[in-house]
């Protein structure tokens, strides 16, 4: 990757070393003290491109503005704090020389935290290693609620090290993980075209109700997803991704596949919706108090992530799978309250996904900048449920990079 410019002097010491506020404690404190006394700053995602651009432009003033942006991250004891997101995101751009000056802008930094893989493995970690971190520390200390886990697995998920160290496993691969990241990006808008979009649900039905209920026979079964699957094309058309070529072929996909789940429900049995149910991972206990539909669902997307990390990290999460539980991990907690509190979209952008991840930061940083209406599903959020308060405090709408100093310097006052 292309270094940082050499020119003029003051560009050359801004990317000689660590910044002078910051040498003495990374060089002399444990991982649990640097921690403590260095400032974490989470940039949004569009942020982190300006001062990519503005650090290699040809324009003396453009890269003063870096370097000033730099300094008074210095100034305020503050490292810019990365998980292998915002490098995804950065990796989408279709220009590869955009791309490569974003990298290389990454790896000239003379100081950088990041999300620690929670396998081992080098490079920077995603939402799944946070919450394996926060998985781990749960089940290591079963009476801490959400709050007291980000604090105990803070250490443990956080590295330092330079900008350099963090993007060396990429050196070699990106162009690979770029197309890698465009087809992400291209799912993700599905996904959330389809989780946001016109897909009929009865949350508040509890299952009691349901097993009372009867079956539609199989052809009035089949008209009727064909009509949900009308509507939910209709309305990825008009209020999804726009990015989105296809959305009848989106819809039919997604019908398709509850089609194929649906043909359980008829084959014999004294109680098809609970066999279903039961085929999805749902036990007696979980159904001892005739929980809602929507609990269901809920705990089930719960117990797949907790798989996720199962099968990712190998960590055994069978001490996590009660509905109590999911109130005892940030990341959850806060995923689900942005979903569950958030506004409604004009347009369900495929980003959505991406800046819920991005958000369950939160915790871990002095400062985490996102876009606007991701703030303001923070903001509802924390409104709506006061456990959520602490987990978000650090939340800010994102703007021009000069004026992230002055929000650091209000968040320590």
């Amino acid at each position: 990757m292309p270094q940082c410019p050499s020119s003029p002097g003051q560009e050359t010491a801004s990317c000689a070393g660590p910044a002078p506020a910051l040498t003495a404690e990374m060089e002399t404190s444990s991982l649990g003290p640097a921690v403590r006394s260095v400032r974490l700053v989470a940039l949004d995602s569009s942020q982190l491109g300006d001062l990519a651009r503005d650090w290699f432009s040809p324009d003396p003033a453009r890269r003063l503005h870096a370097r000033r942006f730099h300094n008074g991250l210095s100034a305020q004891a503050a490292v810019p704090f990365l998980c292998f997101h915002h490098v995804e995101e950065l990796l989408q751009h279709e220009n590869d020389a955009v791309v490569t000056r974003r990298l290389s802008f990454l790896s000239a930094l003379p100081s950088l935290a990041w999300v620690r893989p929670a396998d081992g493995r080098p490079g920077m970690g995603t939402i799944v290693d946070v919450l394996a971190w926060e998985a781990r520390t749960a089940l290591d200390h079963p009476s801490l609620g959400a709050e007291s886990i980000g604090a105990a697995a803070k250490p443990s998920l956080i590295a330092f090290g330079t900008g350099a160290e963090a993007m060396a496993p990429l050196e070699s691969v990106w162009p690979v993980l770029a197309a890698l990241a465009r087809e992400r990006a291209a799912k993700s808008r599905e996904i959330v075209a389809i989780t946001a979009g016109a897909v009929p649900a009865a949350p508040d039905v509890r299952v009691s109700q349901l097993c009372a209920g009867s079956l539609r026979n199989p052809l009035e079964a089949q008209r009727s997803t064909v009509e949900m699957q009308e509507r939910l094309a209709a309305d990825i058309a008009s209020r999804g991704d726009r990015r989105i070529a296809d959305p009848h072929s989106v819809a039919e996909g997604f019908f398709e596949r509850v089609r194929g789940e649906a043909l359980s429900l008829y084959a014999p049995s004294s109680n098809p919706i609970i066999e279903d149910l039961r085929r999805r991972g749902i036990e007696d206990d979980d159904l001892a108090d005739d929980p809602t539909i929507g609990e269901l669902i809920e705990l089930m997307e719960y117990r797949g992530k907790l798989g996720t990390v199962t099968d990712a990290c190998g960590l055994d999460c069978a001490g996590l799978q009660s509905r109590a539980s999911m109130r005892r991990l940030p990341a959850w907690m806060i995923e689900r309250g942005l979903r569950t509190f958030g506004q409604r979209r004009m347009r369900n952008a495929g980003g959505d996904l991406t800046d819920r991840h991005l958000a369950c930061l939160a915790p871990y940083a002095d400062l985490l900048i996102v876009d606007r209406r991701t703030a303001e599903d923070a903001r509802r959020a924390r409104a709506g449920d006061a456990e959520l308060v602490p987990l978000l405090s650090s939340v800010s709408k994102a703007g021009p990079y000069r004026k992230v100093i002055a929000a650091l310097e209000g968040a320590r006052s």
